[in-house]
């Protein structure tokens, strides 16, 4: 099996297979080298030209913005859903079928789970645990398949608007999008790295825990089993990930800090007007962030053993250098 996408978006077969993917736009079907051998259209009735609401009311998008995608993503519990949040109040559509809040993000995700479910389906085809790890054994193993199959996604948004989509999963698949939607803006968000690390930590997430004969007595008995030295690594391997794709492509992609965002939104949306040339309204920051989710007190052994961790200090400094060359230049 490929993967299940949505209720209007699925894939069908086993490993070894033909596969055949269906979608509201088209049905294709895939031999087992991941060849389309046969593909369908399918009719859709024409849309009203979508609008967004602003401070100053509706307005509809000139052409020039059309199919412009915005991608948010970074290291996960790094702000991504926050800063999704704001872009949507500015005017981005980030998805219809969204994930539902939690505890863990009480004000929602804002992730469009289309692009979730299929970054999400292909780590789980290689191992689960990819999700913490950049550089997989012989790689993720993208093909025609999943390159047909995220196309299908795209075509499905293709409407004039702006639109994107939020998912930290994205830092694994940087260069495939910038290659299936090479227009598509991406910003980037990040946090330090004890801040990232203390929320993982109260997540409790199993990938980041031992796991061993007898574990679960000891976390009842309130033994630490968490893995703090591959969360600290996974926190450098997303930044550098993205502090790498920053770099080599500064026209179209640009880092925001969490902690300085309520100061550096107004840039970013006159940097998103006038250096992407993209219609964005005027957020009213206030109105979405709330300070006492973002700010924690991390234990000392966390800030500690991330100070000491090797490349964590330099990436640092690179996502701080980077978020302030655009910065400094706005307002």
């Amino acid at each position: 099996m490929v993967g299940i996408g949505s209720l209007t978006t699925m894939g069908f077969g086993v490993p070894g297979t033909n596969t055949l993917w269906i979608s509201r736009e088209s049905l294709t079907l895939f031999d087992r080298g991941g060849a389309a051998t046969l593909s369908w259209k399918m009719r859709r009735e024409p849309r009203e030209p979508s609008r967004f609401a602003s401070n100053s009311g509706a307005r509809t998008l000139d052409s020039a913005a059309m199919g412009t995608a915005i991608i948010i993503t970074g290291m996960h519990r790094s702000g991504t859903s926050l800063l999704a949040n704001l872009l949507s109040e500015a005017g981005i559509v980030v998805g219809d079928r969204l994930m539902e809040a939690t505890e863990f993000n009480q004000k929602g995700y804002f992730e469009d789970l289309d692009f979730q479910e299929f970054h999400q389906s292909i780590i789980d085809q290689l191992d689960p645990r990819s999700l913490y790890d950049l550089e997989p054994r012989g790689g993720f193993g993208l093909g025609e398949t999943h390159r047909t199959r995220a196309q299908q996604i795209i075509d499905a948004r293709h409407e004039p608007e702006l639109w994107g989509w939020k998912d930290p999963r994205t830092v694994l698949f940087l260069d495939f999008w910038a290659e299936v939607v090479p227009s598509a803006r991406i910003i980037f968000i990040y946090r330090s790295a004890e801040q990232v690390v203390d929320s993982l930590r109260r997540r409790r997430d199993p990938l980041l825990r031992y796991c061993f004969p007898g574990a679960r007595v000891l976390n009842w008995l309130g033994f630490q089993l968490f893995r703090r030295g591959r969360a600290i690594e996974t926190w450098r391997r997303y930044n550098a990930a993205l502090v790498k794709f920053a770099k080599a492509n500064p026209d179209r992609a640009c880092v925001v800090e969490l902690e300085k965002v309520e100061e550096q939104l107004p840039a970013l949306i006159d940097h998103m007007r006038e250096s992407w040339g993209l219609p964005v309204a005027e957020v009213n920051v206030e109105s979405v962030l709330d300070g006492k989710l973002l700010h924690t007190s991390p234990a000392a052994d966390l800030t500690l053993a991330c100070a000491r961790h090797p490349g964590v200090e330099a990436v640092t400094a690179e996502l701080r250098e980077l978020s302030s060359r655009w910065t400094n230049n706005a307002r």
